[in-house]
C-alpha cells in the first residue's frame, strides 16, 4: 500500500490479506521478523482473524482443505515462534505444503 500511495494511487481496505495463501505469508513474516514486518497496524490476531475468514470464504478450497488451512492458522499465530521456524520448510514451500496435503487428504478426496 506504501508503495501505491508513493505513486500516488489511492487504495482503500486492504482485501488482499483474505487470501489464504496471502494472509498466511503476511501471518508467517510477522511471527519470525516483528520488528522488520512491512505493514504498520498488522497484528497476530488481525492475521489469524484474516486467514480464517480466508479459508471459510475462498471459493476453490474443499471442506477438508478448509479446515486443515484453518488448522494451520491456528498453528501459525499461536505455538511458540521457535517451532513455527522449525516447521517453515513446509508451511512456506509449496512442495512440502503439497506432501503433507496429499498424506492428510489421501484416503479423504480433496
Amino acid at each position: 500500500m506504501k508503495f501505491a500511495e508513493r505513486l500516488g494511487v489511492k487504495i482503500g481496505f486492504d482485501r488482499s490479506r483474505f487470501q489464504p495463501g496471502i494472509a498466511k505469508q503476511r501471518l508467517l513474516a510477522l511471527r519470525m521478523d516483528p520488528h522488520g514486518h512491512p505493514i504498520p497496524g498488522e497484528t497476530r490476531a488481525n492475521l489469524l482473524a484474516a486467514g480464517l475468514t480466508s479459508c471459510l470464504r475462498f471459493p476453490y478450497l474443499s471442506a477438508l482443505k478448509r479446515v486443515v488451512s484453518a488448522v494451520g492458522f491456528l498453528f501459525i499465530a499461536l505455538a511458540p515462534k521457535q517451532i513455527v521456524a522449525r516447521s517453515m520448510s513446509v508451511l512456506a514451500s509449496p512442495a512440502g505444503r503439497g506432501r503433507l496435503m496429499d498424506k492428510m487428504t489421501r484416503n479423504y478426496g480433496n
